[in-house]
């Protein structure tokens, strides 16, 4: 929260207090006190601070947090499990690493078709690199997100210029990057609150470790190629016994052009847009972008915008077989304060952009 000065003014901005990562409301009690509330189904209370942090301050090195026995080669400590998933969201080109690691008898909580649930203490990794323009790889941030006591949490650590080791931030920052063929790219590194934007309570806050995500082969450390699913399942990870596969379904990879361009583009928009755009979820727009939501019941087909038109003609949130006319489409091709999604990208997605275009163009069924 932010103390803006008044018009006129010069613009100096003064932090006051952080406040959750998806406030909805604000309000006052009958003594005056402020009130929050958030899409993650709680109510904040603003409160005088005592100019200390309570609690052990979190690890300021990512080589501090345990988490890895070799930064250079990123081998996690043992505890840590890498796995992948079948749709990636678009990060501006970066490419990732990611990895997973349970209390001590934690279980995870599996549903089919909904999000799971983790126990207090599970943390989530996610390594981000993106390729420059010279050829060399470069490492940009790690996020690691902890469920702790009082809820999920996210910690940002952006690589030092070896690349040796990764500092934790306090806020956002941003950084001009020469990528491939010579052009330059702001990237941006979220705040702590800016995590909790996409990892939402509606989308169960974790958001790649769901059952059609992970249903896929996945290399483990002893050299075996295995399902995760069943792989998970085998060492005790879930709190009950899942049963055969082949009741599961699977994300479509939407670069794989052997599947069809319905389930690449329901793939897509469950993994970029989804997470804000469901039951519950922290927009005002009642649409349901879920790959599992039948293309009927999403509210997206022919259906009128609830606001802006953005200037298209006879503008629909998704225009069976026109792609000029569908917003959802017009979103992704911007990077103005109407693109989608909205939080900390700054390059179209063109592949992306393409193929919801084509799909759309093809009716959209």
């Amino acid at each position: 929260m932010l103390a803006i000065p008044a018009t006129g003014e010069p613009a100096n901005p003064t932090a006051l207090a952080q406040i959750p990562g998806n406030p909805s409301s604000f309000g006052e009690d009958a003594n005056g006190e402020v009130y929050i509330t958030s899409y993650d189904g709680r109510i904040y209370k603003l409160v005088r601070g005592t100019g200390t942090t309570p609690g052990p301050s979190f690890p300021q090195k990512l080589s501090q947090t345990g988490l890895f026995s070799n930064l250079t080669t990123l081998t996690p400590n043992p505890g840590l499990i890498e796995y992948s998933v079948k749709a990636t969201f678009w990060s501006d080109g970066a490419t990732k690493r990611r990895w997973l690691a349970l209390p001590n008898n934690g279980l995870i909580g599996f549903t089919a078709d909904r999000a799971w649930t983790f126990p207090a203490d599970t943390v989530t990794v996610k390594h981000f690199e993106i390729r420059l323009a010279n050829g060399s790889t470069r490492r940009l941030e790690t996020r690691v997100f902890v469920h702790q006591a009082d809820g999920w949490a996210g910690y940002t650590y952006k690589w030092n210029a070896a690349g040796n080791d990764a500092d934790l931030l306090a806020n956002a920052e941003f950084e001009t990057l020469t990528v491939g063929g010579g052009t330059m790219q702001l990237y941006e590194y979220p705040s702590r609150s800016a995590c909790l934007n996409c990892h939402n309570s509606a989308a169960g806050f974790v958001l790649g470790i769901k059952t059609q995500q992970v249903n896929r082969s996945q290399r483990f450390p002893n050299g075996v190629n295995d399902n995760q699913l069943r792989a998970y399942n085998h060492v005790g990870l879930f709190d009950r016994d899942i049963g055969s596969l082949s009741q599961y379904r699977s994300l479509a990879n939407p670069t794989d052009t052997t599947a069809t361009l319905s389930r690449r583009a329901g793939a897509y928009l469950d993994t970029n847009c989804a997470q804000c755009h469901q039951p519950a979820g922290p927009t005002p727009v009642d649409m349901d972008l879920r790959a599992t939501t039948a293309m009927s019941e999403t509210r997206t087909l022919n259906i009128p915008p609830s606001g802006t038109t953005l200037g298209l003609p006879n503008a629909h949130r998704i225009a069976s077989g026109n792609k000029e006319a569908s917003l959802i489409w017009e979103r992704m091709r911007r990077l103005d304060d109407n693109r989608m999604p909205n939080i900390a990208s700054h390059v179209v997605d063109a592949e992306g952009v393409a193929l919801i275009g084509q799909w759309i163009d093809s009716g959209a069924p």
